[in-house]
């Protein structure tokens, strides 16, 4: 059979196959430029950085050839045919263009595209319920073992040492997070991780130094944690969006469950959606005044979890309806009466086969938008180039 590669298209491994089978992919466009290939399922390279890359070796050898730097010779001795296709359809060549240089027979050809359309019907009927080697898409809100796995608690506060040597923590914002990718990456609302941005500002160090005198404290220092259940992973704020209440936040996790994301933010009036965040956990921004006032209270407390109710950290789940989808200046909003309160904002808003079509928002689209019983997610399609940017091996749906 000769060499074979494996696919990583958002998240999801797929192969092994020939290198014929991953040149008809990229043609018919289930491969971008954007996914991965691998030779053994291991390393991986960007499908991109195969635009110059010479697929075709001479004397017919199928092989990836990882450098872009040729010499006169290696280069001459290449398909010319197969070059200059490439250079003007594409980093790979259409079946007939294969097919007349005689590198695949038209026979191949049917057969390759065959088995990429079985390839590609296969992991539709998934749902996207797949399992990659790095972890699995949530194909439903009612999967509670994966729904706790990918929805978290987001608490902002310091971690501090006392003039005697202890240590502790003390919570000043929370709200909720949600896992898109397998590798630790997870959205959550701007306004959520805000104050821990400016505690590490030039203003934010002044004001840490006044509560570490005014509390005997000898350091403070600004962190995010993010609860999973019982798990709790310190986590660095990696992005946050000049346009959009986004905040992109990375912990030390892998292979857990993940969301995938609505590729568009055209959703039907009276679709059921529903709201999954911490209620019973929010927390507005802390003065410093309710900061010290939150200490003095709680001398005891050691760590985050002190300062919380034990069911403080069980997420919740709410359901609603779509009550119609707005576009504005500062972006697209789903309305919705599904309740967001407190401790909801940064989480999910999600369809019933658990594919996040907003990520909630305590505050309304506008001042003044906001009454009784309605409230705004913020859709996630919009948000597509700048999470691309910024995250890898996302899955939209």
């Amino acid at each position: 059979m000769g060499q074979t590669y494996y696919a990583r298209i958002g998240g999801r491994v797929l192969g092994p196959f020939t290198l014929e089978q991953i040149e008809r992919m990229r043609n018919v466009g289930q491969l971008k430029s954007w996914h991965e290939v691998s030779a053994d399922g291991h390393s991986w390279v960007k499908a991109s950085s195969l635009a110059d890359v010479r697929i075709f070796a001479p004397q017919g050898d199928t092989r990836l050839v990882e450098s872009q730097n040729f010499s006169a010779a290696a280069h001459s001795s290449l398909d010319v045919g197969i070059g200059r296709a490439r250079a003007s359809r594409g980093w790979l060549s259409s079946p007939a263009i294969l097919a007349s240089c005689g590198c695949l027979s038209l026979g191949s050809v049917v057969a390759v595209l065959a088995g990429v359309a079985l390839v590609v019907f296969l992991v539709w009927r998934s749902g996207g319920a797949t399992t990659s080697h790095n972890g699995r898409t949530i194909s439903s809100v009612n999967n509670e073992k994966d729904m706790k796995d990918a929805v978290g608690l987001v608490v902002c506060g310091l971690k501090i040492t006392t003039k005697s040597g202890e240590t502790g923590e003390v919570p000043a914002v929370s709200g909720t997070c949600f896992a898109v990718s397998p590798n630790g990456k997870l959205l959550t609302n701007k306004h959520v991780v805000q104050k821990a941005k400016e505690l590490e500002s030039i203003d934010g160090i002044a004001r840490r130094e006044r509560l570490c005198e005014t509390l005997g404290w000898k350091q403070a220092v600004p962190v995010a944690w993010v609860c999973f259940g019982k798990q709790k992973l310190e986590a660095r704020i990696t992005y946050v969006s000049a346009r959009y209440d986004l905040a992109v936040l990375e912990v030390d996790r892998k292979g857990s469950a993940y969301f995938q994301l609505a590729r568009t933010d055209d959703h039907p009036r009276n679709q059921r959606v529903f709201v999954c965040g911490f209620p019973g956990a929010g927390r507005e921004p802390l003065t410093d005044d309710q900061l010290r006032g939150e200490v003095e209270r709680q001398k005891t407390a050691k760590r985050v979890e002190d300062f919380f109710p034990s069911d403080a950290f069980e997420y919740s789940v709410k359901d609603g309806t779509i009550s119609r989808v707005r576009t504005k200046e500062d972006g697209v909003w789903i309305e919705t009466n599904a309740a967001i309160n407190h401790g909801n904002s940064g989480g999910p808003l999600v369809t019933e086969d658990g594919v996040v079509i907003g990520i909630n928002t305590l505050t309304a689209a506008k001042p003044g938008d906001q009454v009784q019983g309605i409230y705004y997610a913020l859709g996630v399609a919009q948000l597509r180039d700048e999470l691309r940017a910024n995250v890898s091996d996302l899955v939209w749906k």
